[in-house]
């Protein structure tokens, strides 16, 4: 009965699927008429058992995108051949691997594998090695149509220290089998659930073929168990009182009803509703979060243990009137290469420090986090993944992170990889989010599986230019900023997608755009106005005066290239450091790089009284420093190295002040703020 229903599902299933997807009504109704002829028979020959089961294959959502832990499941990104994040290895006398259209069920590519005698034996494979929980259930599903088909997850015992220790046990090989399916001319689903063995393992998923057969695979997904989330993929940064709406899944709760399920946000954030989506899969979560911090999520149901979902530094909660008046930050090129103590960990360490005691409302990560490395050992790059989350967790505020030409892989040999940035860490590949009336926005400029031009930068993402066009189309933002790692006049081809870039960054209106990769500060500025080649060329803005100036112009984009926050230096002006940007009632008011030199330290004297120390060295001079402070409201005053001195402020209520002035630091000199409250 068993096989006997494996094949019912492998015949009917993509006819069924297609009938419940397709928008034409005429196709429908064929797809239903042959459908249900054929069912009726399978039902009379396998009985109401069998029609069960299949109905539980076919309304089974796969996973959405982020709780999927392969990279590229669909083959689409990369060149014919060579799709990112696959590598296609071939055993036993001659076999060939494709990936190209004529292997695909959707889009523009599939990967199918063609035998070429009796032992031949090839298979496609990630790159990278996905880590198992012991004993933990996980849901694998892929279509495929042909013969000699086999899918299987291969690997050792395994398991990285939190100090960089690998263990890996060669006597413990792990191949969890997940389907050898019957032959199938027409494209088929297939779906599993597989355990994992009582020990950590890393394994790769394997799509295989042999023989004289040929198979064809598209639409890869294994689940992860437990809560993951799905929207939104990047930090909250509200107003007080706000309301924060994710949305999660979790194979656990796929078929829990709404009313069996009991979450809770944080110690004391307060629930308003919890709703099931049961097409997708998901759950929408509203909440009102008490306070900054981490986002905290726990879900109880009958029959498991509770799943909880944590991500720091997610939430920050500012008071209404801060969009009015706030910092942020945007740090770069980091290429943070292992955990603990290193020079460079050192030098962001002072980075951090800074940053915190200045207390920026976000930060911006324009790429490069990781290290440059060889893409040919996975451990390497989990570990150098940890080391960006260790590092990027010493920042007090939200972090919004970008891709780098180092995060995807693709510097040196190996396949091309976006899996330790955005499954590993969990990064989106573009977002936006705004405060007041300003807009933020990151961008994909990587190339992942682009041989020409593997250093450099594209805009090639299919969705991307459309969902950019969309966003900044919009009228109602007073400052757009984006952010992307490489600056279109710097390492970037004259090719199609490059003048796709321009046309939307300088025909429409466009203030900044963040970048970095150089490892030194470029500022330029570039006419607006402009929607197809030939480009103007950038003006150098060669000071943070001229910079700052030219952000009062509105004809202009600005490109503004950081240095290396504590890598190593380029160009010039070997220095490190960061970018910090002042906004005053939707515009940017002040920019500059801060060198590493620069400290600053804050201290809370008492609930009325704040002081910040301030040491410039050697590197350079910085003009206008802004220092902001929240203080009960009241007289407020403020001091510099003892001396009255002018402030601004904004009221925050009726409870609560923001204080602010501007202090220039010369080279080599120490100074002390001081913000005090009275009644």
């Amino acid at each position: 009965m068993e096989r006997r229903h494996e094949q019912c599902v492998v015949q009917y299933g993509q006819r069924l699927v297609e009938c419940c997807n397709s928008n034409d009504m005429k196709q429908r109704r064929q797809l239903d008429c042959l459908t249900m002829k054929r069912m009726r028979s399978a039902v009379l020959r396998l009985g109401l058992l069998t029609l069960l089961c299949f109905a539980a294959y076919a309304q089974s959502p796969q996973p959405p995108p982020a709780a999927n832990w392969i990279s590229n499941p669909s083959f689409e990104e990369g060149e014919d051949n060579d799709p990112v994040d696959w590598a296609y290895s071939l055993q036993h006398e001659k076999t060939t691997g494709l990936a190209d259209k004529a292997a695909a069920r959707t889009g523009n590519r599939g990967a199918s594998v063609q035998g070429g005698g009796g032992l031949s034996f090839g298979r496609w494979m990630t790159p990278y090695r996905i880590a198992l929980e012991p004993n933990a259930k996980y849901r694998v599903s892929f279509w495929y149509r042909g013969k000699g088909a086999e899918v299987y997850l291969e690997g050792s015992a395994a398991e990285l220290s939190d100090s960089g220790k690998l263990t890996v046990d060669l006597d413990k090989k792990v191949k969890i089998p997940v389907a050898k399916p019957a032959p199938a001319t027409e494209w088929t689903f297939v779906e599993k659930e597989v355990a994992a063995p009582g020990y950590p393992a890393w394994v790769q998923l394997c799509l295989a073929g042999s023989g004289r057969d040929a198979c064809a695979f598209d639409d890869i997904a294994i689940e992860r168990p437990g809560l993951s989330l799905i929207e939104p993929r990047v930090p909250q940064v509200v107003p007080e009182g706000s309301e924060i709406s994710i949305t999660v899944s979790a194979p656990e709760l796929r078929n829990a009803a709404p009313d069996a399920v009991t979450w809770k946000a944080g110690s004391a954030a307060a629930i308003k509703s919890a709703a099931k989506n049961a097409d997708a899969g998901t759950w929408t979560i509203k909440f009102v979060p008490p306070a900054n911090g981490d986002l905290e999520l726990e879900a109880s149901y009958a029959g498991g243990k509770p799943l909880k979902l944590g991500v720091p530094h997610f939430i920050r909660v500012f008071p209404v009137g801060t969009q009015d008046l706030f910092t942020f930050a945007a740090i770069t090129d980091a290429h943070f290469y292992r955990k603990g103590k290193n020079e460079r960990n050192e030098k962001f360490a002072r980075v951090a420090g800074t940053l915190n005691a200045l207390d920026p409302l976000f930060v911006l990560s324009l790429g490069d986090q990781m290290e440059i490395h060889n893409s040919q050992r996975d451990e390497q790059k989990k570990w150098i993944a940890e080391a960006v989350r260790e590092q990027l967790g010493l920042l007090n505020m939200p972090v919004f992170s970008i891709a780098g030409n180092h995060e995807i892989d693709r510097t040196y040999e190996g396949p091309g990889t976006r899996w330790y940035h955005e499954k590993y860490l969990g990064r989106p590949r573009y977002w936006s989010f705004r405060i007041g009336k300003n807009l933020f926005a990151g961008i994909d400029v990587t190339t992942p599986g682009i041989a020409t031009r593997e250093h450099g930068a594209s805009f090639l993402d299919p969705a991307q230019d459309a969902w950019l066009e969309s966003l900044l189309s919009q009228t109602q933002q007073a400052s757009v900023i984006l952010a992307g790692h490489i600056s279109p006049f710097n390492d970037w081809g004259n090719s199609p997608d490059r003048d796709r870039f321009l046309s939307l960054l300088l025909g429409k209106k466009t203030d900044l755009y963040l970048c970095g990769h150089t490892h030194y500060t470029d500022d330029a500025a570039v006419p607006n106005g402009q929607t197809a080649p030939p480009w103007p060329k950038p003006e150098k803005l060669d000071s943070p005066a001229t910079a700052s100036a030219a952000l009062q112009d509105p004809g202009k984009t600005k490109i503004l290239t950081t240095t290396t926050a504590c890598s190593f230096p380029l160009g010039d002006d070997k220095t490190s450091g960061f970018r910090y940007l002042l906004v005053k009632n939707g515009k940017i008011a002040w920019q500059d790089v801060l060198p590493l030199t620069l400290s600053v330290q804050r201290a809370a004297l008492s609930p009325d009284t704040i002081k910040f120390t301030v040491k410039n060295g050697a590197d350079k001079p910085v003009i206008g420093l802004p220092l902001l402070a929240s203080l009960p409201a009241g007289k407020i005053s403020a001091t510099v190295d003892g001396q009255p001195a002018s402030i601004e402020t904004q009221s925050l209520g009726t409870a609560v002040q923001i204080v602010f002035l501007q202090l220039d630091v010369p080279i080599n000199t120490t100074h002390e703020v001081v913000f005090n409250s009275k009644p």
